[in-house]
């Protein structure tokens, strides 16, 4: 913690971020890598200041320390994140173009859903052009897990003691009189949409709404499998059965492989 006094209009938290960040282009500037005197000499603050946010940054691996010159220098975390940003658009235009033709094909609304830190966001949405009603999407990243399609998708790929965590944390909270409320049946479900590869939610998030998605199953530079997000497809009941909605699981769970195989290893 920076011992310093606040500047007038400011607190010491926001002097210390941007004071961590000034340390990174500083660094980025030198080819050879900076002693501490040089870098707290950069920012105008005493040495002691200076070497706490430089303890701090080497301890979250952005910045290396050799032993024997005593020079700091970047560490390829920082070009690992520019790097993973540039392959991440590039892999969302990939994954547009397949929920686009999703959407199209269907006339309905189709989503691709990622994890994040043990979570499932919602990232981007497409909607068909056959109908003049369509589902409009909700933005709110955050999935109901239990109650979407998207979800159970998700949760069938995972052991048991994660989807006991997420059920222990988020209990079985009825969104409709279709939600599954018992735990047996939920787990009952989630072996069914393991099994075919695909999972069904049919109004059990909303009234009139039903969805069908697949996991986006990706292999590891390790060997290892692991699901990184899920495709989902989502229609009024008046339009799409449950019966249309697993109809169209394999085209689904199809549009899921082509997007696991592009999918770049992050592991």
């Amino acid at each position: 913690m920076v011992s310093e006094e606040p500047k007038e209009g400011g607190t010491q938290g926001i002097q210390a971020v941007g004071r961590a960040f000034r340390i990174l282009e500083v660094l980025a500037l030198s080819e050879k890598g900076l002693i501490l005197s040089d870098i707290a000499r950069a920012l105008d603050v005493n040495k002691q200041i200076a070497w706490r946010l430089l303890l701090t940054l080497t301890e979250l691996g952005y910045i290396y320390k050799y032993p024997l010159s005593e020079r700091f220098t970047l560490s390829y975390r920082l070009a690992n994140l520019g790097h993973r940003k540039l392959v991440q658009e590039e892999i969302m235009d990939q994954a547009r173009a397949i929920l686009l033709d999703l959407a199209e094909s269907s006339g309905e609304l189709s989503r691709l859903a990622v994890e994040e830190e043990d979570k499932l966001m919602w990232v981007m949405a497409e909607i068909g052009r056959k109908w003049m009603l369509n589902i409009n999407p909700n933005y709110a990243p955050a999935i109901r897990l239990h109650t979407t399609a998207a979800g159970k998708a998700w949760l069938a790929t995972k052991p048991r003691v994660f989807v006991d965590a997420v059920l222990d944390a988020n209990p079985l909270t009825p969104r409709t009189e279709y939600s599954i409320t018992d735990r047996a049946r939920f787990y009952e479900e989630l072996e069914a949409s393991r099994h075919k590869g695909w999972a069904i939610s049919w109004q059990e998030s909303e009234i009139g709404i039903g969805a069908v998605a697949a996991p986006i199953v990706t292999d590891g530079m390790d060997g290892k499998a692991r699901c990184v997000g899920t495709i989902s497809l989502s229609a009024p009941t008046s339009r799409m059965g449950q019966d249309d909605l697993e109809a169209w699981g394999p085209a689904v769970a199809e549009a899921c492989r082509k997007l696991g195989k592009m999918w770049p290893d992050w592991s």
